[in-house]
């Protein structure tokens, strides 16, 4: 121990502690005496190997003299021993991808930040390692930390939207484009957002985005990509709702969630912004005086009844607050999105010819405080509406709804959605059974179609947005479990192939399902092609000769499978009066 310990008091050798040591290696390197300091941290290990610091100090040491690679050992034992200690899982994580051992340094990179936030570098070091792997789970974490912490590239936003986009997150998709379309204003971000809205079967808002996109880069001719995809189904399909004579909603169910104090007050809708205090006191005698002579109704606002307080409180909201006043403002001179709101008017929803779109789309993403005002109002009313389109089996209308034009913020998503829910758990819950069934008795393909035909349930289910993956999920496993019970204890390939191609058009928007029936489906053909390997087609005398799995079929006659009971092959020789045949 020469040389390393001190005189105590009685002339004895003192022993140096070990922190003692840690001490006199931080000492070392600060004065760059790198060997020295890299000697001392070893006998500190020597003396004490479990103690995490003096680890931590051998790595540092080697790092500084010969570089990641020689200190890789010392990082990999400070992890064992403070597997907490983030910015030591981070040099680790260095060391590891010194060496080219990427699988373990994205487990400490990963590692480092969870245990230490402030360790944004090694989020930075995860995202080309996730990219190379493709782990696109771990690569969209990586993205969202990032952009919760406000330090992400144009670039790496853009790769969040895609993400988002693959991940059937399309509030969050269009989120990030729109960000980038805001900072940057490209018209890669245009396509990538009208592109993700026709392919989540949102037609209406892919056509508004990609005519806009259009009038900022009209040389661009990749928007008519998507126009010719979307397009033409939006204009026949609001053809077909703009002639219809019915209605949504009955007249006691207007108002609910909104009522336009312009409207009530009996507003024109020029000179709203400087109207004088005078007018609105007329105004609102005039709306107080048709309430008391028609018992609340207010002829001029169709199926409006209000008590004197509400209409009081009506006109007051409309002239306290300048903020409120404008966003009012704004929903009147959109008669669409007023309609929609006070009666539940489907016109909103619907393109028109030309190369027009609402022009409150504008507002919406320029002006955040009125988007935050108006989504929680436009999401209780869509609820309403798109839970009775939904009671109703009404698919023309159903798809009006979700072609687009859901004006909330990702926050207000689920109360869109809420009456619906309940009524499309009910809608699966027959294939839920058939699911649970199959296990115990024989589900054949007839009664899946049954069910799926059944006040168009298949129809319903394959117009649902994205909101529904959950059940829609639910569905597509109970339909697979029938698949699966026919192939593997019914020996009917044909048939489990047949529920497969049912199940197909319920989950087209979820990749991982459609992927899961393509596999199905491939492993189901090759089956059915070996099994016809052994099944015999012949014609003889001009008549066809079938043996196959499911019976025999000759001179005119079938027999099925399970009719046969014996079976003895040989020949028949007679005379025909000419010779022996």
């Amino acid at each position: 121990m020469a040389g390393i310990g001190g005189e105590s008091p009685r002339g004895a050798r003192r022993l140096v502690s070990a922190e003692e040591l840690i001490e006199q290696v931080k000492s070392l390197r600060r004065e760059e005496r790198l060997d020295e300091a890299i000697k001392t941290a070893i006998k500190a290990t020597q003396l004490q190997p479990r103690n995490a610091e003096a680890w931590w100090e051998l790595g540092l040491s080697l790092h500084r003299r010969s570089g990641l690679a020689d200190a890789k050992t010392a990082f990999e034992k400070t992890a064992e021993l403070a597997p907490a200690f983030g910015y030591g899982r981070w040099m680790l994580g260095l060391s590891q991808l010194d060496v080219g051992d990427k699988e373990a340094a994205r487990i400490n990179f990963r590692a480092a930040y969870e245990h230490d936030s402030t360790l944004e570098c090694a989020l930075e070091k995860l995202l080309p390692l996730y990219a190379e792997t493709s782990d696109e789970d771990d690569e969209l974490w990586a993205l969202r930390e990032l952009d919760n912490r406000h330090n992400i590239t144009h670039f790496q936003l853009n790769r969040l939207g895609i993400l988002n986009a693959r991940a059937q997150n399309i509030y969050q998709a269009a989120d990030c484009y729109r960000r980038v379309i805001s900072e940057l204003e490209n018209s890669a971000a245009w396509f990538n957002l009208g592109l993700l809205f026709a392919d989540a079967g949102m037609g209406a808002d892919a056509v508004d985005v990609v005519r806009k996109g259009k009038r900022l880069f009209p040389a661009e001719s990749d928007f008519d990509t998507i126009l010719r995809m979307v397009e033409p189904r939006q204009l026949e399909l609001a053809a077909k709702v703009t002639g219809r004579p019915d209605r949504v909603l009955e007249p006691s169910q207007y108002y609910q969630h909104y009522i336009s104090p312009i409207e009530a007050l009996g507003l024109g809708e020029e000179g709203l912004e400087e109207i004088e205090a005078s007018e609105i006191r007329r105004a609102k005698k005039r709306m107080l005086q048709e309430i008391d002579l028609e018992d609340g109704s207010i002829g001029w606002a169709p199926g409006l009844i209000l008590d004197r307080s509400r209409a009081i409180a009506l006109a007051d909201e409309f002239t306290n607050d300048p903020d409120t006043t404008r966003f009012h403002i704004t929903v009147f001179r959109h008669p669409p999105l007023r309609d929609f709101l006070s009666r539940g008017e489907l016109r909103q929803f619907l393109i028109e010819p030309g190369d027009s779109y609402p022009a409150i789309i504008d507002v919406l993403e320029d002006d955040r405080p009125f988007a935050r005002w108006l989504s929680p109002i436009f999401a209780a009313q869509y609820d309403l509406v798109f839970g009775k389109v939904v009671e109703r089996r009404d698919l023309q209308l159903l798809e009006c709804l979700v072609a687009g034009r859901r004006w909330v913020l990702p926050q207000d998503e689920e109360r869109c959605f809420r009456a619906s829910a309940r009524l499309i758990d009910r809608a699966i819950e027959p294939l839920v059974q058939l699911g649970r069934q199959c296990f115990t008795e024989s589900v054949r393909t007839d009664a899946v179609r049954s069910v799926l035909d059944k006040d168009g349930t298949a129809q319903l289910l394959a117009l649902l947005p994205s909101y529904f993956l959950e059940q829609l999920s639910k569905a597509a496993d109970a339909l697979r479990a029938v698949s699966l019970s026919l192939n593997n204890q019914h020996d009917a390939p044909d048939e489990a192939l047949a529920v497969v191609e049912l199940s197909a058009p319920i989950v087209k928007r979820s990749p991982s399902l459609m992927q899961r029936i393509k596999d199905d489906r491939q492993a189901l053909e090759e089956r059915i092609e070996v099994a016809r390997k052994d099944e015999a087609r012949l014609t003889l005398g001009g008549h066809p000769l079938e043996i196959t799995k499911e019976g025999v079929r000759a001179l005119g006659r079938s027999l099925n499978a399970n009719e046969v009971t014996a079976v003895r092959w040989g020949v028949k020789v007679g005379r025909d009066g000419v010779g022996i045949v």
